[in-house]
């Protein structure tokens, strides 16, 4: 196999087309929880102005980088786990027709996750690490656990919510933190997941994978308007525009 083939095969194994996804969770929730902080220190919203989008990436670079990592390993996991039936369903996946090991997949994986949860243990915020440690835990269990119970769909949906309200959690001050406002980006996220990973069982049966491939895209447009909600418009533009790479990544690598 060509040094060309083997990197496709990883990038397909990855479903890299779906990272963006993760990169708009981050940053609207970053942008959130900006929006929501500066009132809990007692300042008027009204006399300042957002933190502008390259302190956000800044600010939450490794929460960035964690996000890919796991959500990676995730992705390779899954297929670890699902070779044996892929190879009878599925098997152009490149674990069935022998692009990838799969021990080399899960020795990766175990990498990525282990170094996914490091990532984290420089924010300063008491929430971000174990919020991070129970994402890592829900992608495990629900890649061991998806093929044999249905309610795994929680899981999945747990993992983006996670995702999402540790990097809300990660602008917090001690003695400063209202929950409430908070929980709403996570709450929404986990729902629309949910809603993903419940049609997947049946439209992927039924060989209807496009409309699970246009709900993914979709997800930075909810974070761009969660983006607006808080009142951060460069926020919103980025996650629009990790839309559009979503959607033009399908072309290359299908994210399902």
């Amino acid at each position: 196999m060509s040094v060309v083939s083997h990197v496709k095969a990883w990038l397909q194994l990855a479903r890299v087309s779906n990272l963006p996804t993760v990169w708009s969770n981050v940053v609207m929730a970053l942008a959130w929880g900006t929006a929501r902080h500066i009132p809990e220190l007692g300042i008027d919203p009204a006399a300042v102005t957002l933190p502008p989008l390259s302190a956000l990436l800044n600010q939450g670079f490794m929460l960035l980088v964690a996000g890919t990592l796991i959500y990676t390993a995730g992705m390779v996991l899954n297929d670890v786990w699902d070779r044996h039936r892929d190879a009878h369903e599925r098997p152009e996946r490149p674990i069935p027709r022998g692009a990838v090991c799969p021990h080399r997949a899960t020795a990766a994986a175990a990498v990525m996750l282990i170094a996914g949860l490091a990532a984290t243990s420089v924010f300063s915020s008491p929430w971000v690490l174990p919020l991070i440690g129970g994402l890592v835990a829900c992608v495990v269990l629900y890649n061991v656990l998806h093929a044999r119970w249905g309610g795994a769909v929680l899981l999945m949906a747990a993992c983006r919510g996670l995702l999402v309200f540790a990097a809300v959690m990660a602008v917090w001050s001690p003695g400063v933190v209202n929950l409430g406002p908070r929980l709403i980006p996570p709450a929404i996220l986990l729902g629309y997941t949910l809603i993903i990973a419940v049609l997947a069982r049946r439209e992927v049966a039924l060989g209807r994978v496009p409309l699970i491939i246009a709900l993914i895209v979709a997800m930075p447009l909810v974070d761009a308007g969660l983006c607006l909600w808080a009142g951060h418009v460069g926020a919103a533009v980025f996650c629009a525009c990790c839309g559009a790479l979503t959607l033009l990544g399908q072309r290359f690598v299908r994210g399902s």
